[in-house]
């Protein structure tokens, strides 16, 4: 491409204006490099100095997030070449294609949280060439001629991926011969509902308030939060996690290695163990967060849908409406989430399975199923 044809031309698809509009001087020529080498390697750039960063500027997404991004980027641009259109400068990127790629997904029968997730790339990816708002939301896609329904999800679980008792013991057992860091790791997550990256990112020592575990690192968007030490059970396993690592600011799994290292090495113990979906197990870690939020509705009073008539409260309170309310916002927080939605995914809806009962609490479980997605697979760690 001409970088002179590109000076002549002041729109928004137009590089030279664009790289110094956005783009800091010293990465100018290291920018042009790629432009020239084509869209992969124009993705790759824009991945290594651009889009690795939160929508805010305030520091770098998870990798899992980066991963992500690079996947769907390819994904697109490798799609609209499919579908007949020769785009050179990924900057050219447009409303025509947009359309074009979604009625190429909904044509297929894509997922709504696969159009959604999408969705949400390329909207980064629109605001980072200079083209924000180009890529409505989803409540929005009739502007694009298309229904919400494609792409809206629902966060109410339909199954029960929680962890038996027996399954959760047997990995914690392999766990800890395998490496007892790791076996803390899966304990930690187990009773207090920690995502992956914040167990193996968690400093005992410093976490430890007492009444409560301060959490600060690896949580979702940087946000901080306590979840009580409410048990002898949990304060035993803290105070043996505290032992297994005496430095005072390291982490359970410890400061030799750098995060990327630390991430592999969490997923190939969880491989190691069975603790994936095609393993001896047969369920990902995240299912534990699935089995400590159950476990905290339960004891609070509210019905866990998913499980059937197994998951009617036993010895404890009858809520009214209200009362489900509070303590579902209650659980929400542990999990570290500011909506009441989020207990839906580990939950269910009382709706969703054929649980016959007179018991007020099921009644009172009517809960308003939402359809904005919060849900935080771990395939890949990490909430």
């Amino acid at each position: 491409m001409s970088n002179a044809k590109h000076n002549r031309n002041a729109d928004p698809n137009s590089f030279e204006p664009w790289l110094r509009r956005n783009v800091h001087p010293r990465l100018h020529e290291d920018a042009r490099r790629a432009w020239r080498q084509g869209w992969h390697a124009q993705i790759a750039w824009m991945m290594k100095n651009m889009l690795h960063l939160r929508d805010d500027g305030t520091g770098p997404v998870a990798i899992k997030t980066q991963a992500n991004r690079s996947q769907v980027l390819h994904q697109v641009f490798t799609q609209l070449r499919e579908l007949g259109f020769k785009v050179a400068n990924i900057l050219s990127f447009n409303q025509k294609h947009l359309i074009a790629l979604i009625a190429l997904w909904a044509k297929e029968k894509q997922e709504p949280g696969t159009i959604a997730e999408r969705r949400s790339v390329l909207s980064v990816f629109t605001k980072v060439i200079g083209k924000g708002g180009m890529v409505p939301s989803v409540k929005d896609f009739d502007k694009l001629g298309f229904s919400s329904s494609i792409a809206k999800r629902t966060t109410v679980a339909l199954e029960d991926k929680s962890w038996a008792n027996e399954q959760y013991t047997e990995a914690s057992k392999a766990a800890h011969l395998l490496d007892y860091r790791y076996g803390h790791i899966v304990d930690v997550m187990r009773f207090f509902g920690l995502r992956g990256k914040e167990g193996y990112m968690l400093e005992p020592h410093l976490a430890d308030r007492g009444t409560h575990l301060r959490l600060t690192q690896g949580t979702k968007n940087g946000r901080p939060r306590d979840v009580p030490i409410d048990t002898p059970e949990k304060r035993q396993l803290i105070d043996r996690c505290k032992a297994a690592v005496p430095d005072i600011t390291d982490s359970i799994s410890g400061k030799f290695r750098g995060l990327k290292d630390t991430v592999k090495w969490y997923l190939e113990k969880n491989n190691q163990i069975g603790a994936t979906l095609a393993g001896n197990i047969g369920k990902q870690p995240h299912g534990l967060r699935h089995t400590f939020a159950q476990e905290e509705l339960m004891k609070r009073g509210v019905p866990v849908a998913v499980k059937g008539a197994a998951g009617i409260p036993v010895d404890a309170p009858t809520l009214d409406r209200a009362g489900v309310k509070a303590a579902r916002m209650e659980v929400a927080e542990a999990m570290g989430h500011s909506r009441i939605s989020v207990t839906g995914a580990y939950a269910g809806s009382h709706r969703t399975i054929p649980v016959q009962s007179s018991d007020s609490n099921i009644d009172a479980a009517a809960s308003q199923a939402p359809t904005q997605s919060d849900s935080e697979a771990e395939p890949n760690l990490a909430p």
